[in-house]
């Protein structure tokens, strides 16, 4: 009887459209939580090029998903959890300008923006301990804009002597 009544139930939701289907007594905030899950799940699904890669490689800065390290060239980079996560989003978007709302967004985790230079602070540590005084600079800041992962060039990094 059960199979009758889930057939009986699927031909007749298959005659009625979408909007026939749904309650109309549906709490908006439902609605907005049931399509925010829907594009994480379609994120997520999209990205699964991303997700088997282990190394992620911008010129000499290296990530190790597995190991949770970091180096540049020869240079070990001590890293804390969030400080790892900051470049791994950045590095999975090479040369695309990553707004303060993306970024808190995406490696914060938060769902509102907030009038604080959280972002700026942790970007500030992040450039001190991958760019160093003697190496070109990888993350540099668009000014109104947000930031960028860019790798050095080869001909921008063989710099003149005077």
């Amino acid at each position: 009887m059960i199979s009758n009544n889930a057939l009986e139930i699927r031909s007749a939701s298959s005659r009625t459209s979408r909007t026939e289907a749904l309650p109309m007594n549906m709490n908006p905030a439902s609605v907005v939580a049931v399509a925010e899950l829907l594009a994480r799940l379609v994120e997520l699904l999209g990205s699964s090029t991303e997700s088997r890669e282990t190394v992620l490689s911008v010129g000499p800065l290296q990530l190790d998903l597995l190991m949770r390290t970091a180096r540049r060239g020869e240079r070990t980079i001590d890293l804390r959890p969030r400080e790892f996560l900051l470049p791994e989003y950045m590095m999975r978007r090479q040369g695309q300008v990553l707004t303060r709302a993306m970024l808190l967004r995406q490696v914060w985790n938060y769902k509102f923006i907030p009038k604080s230079n959280l972002v700026d602070v942790h970007m500030g540590r992040l450039r001190r301990k991958i760019d160093q005084a003697d190496e070109w600079p990888m993350i540099c800041t668009i000014r109104g804009h947000g930031f960028v992962l860019r790798a050095p060039q080869a001909a921008a990094t063989a710099m003149p002597n005077p």
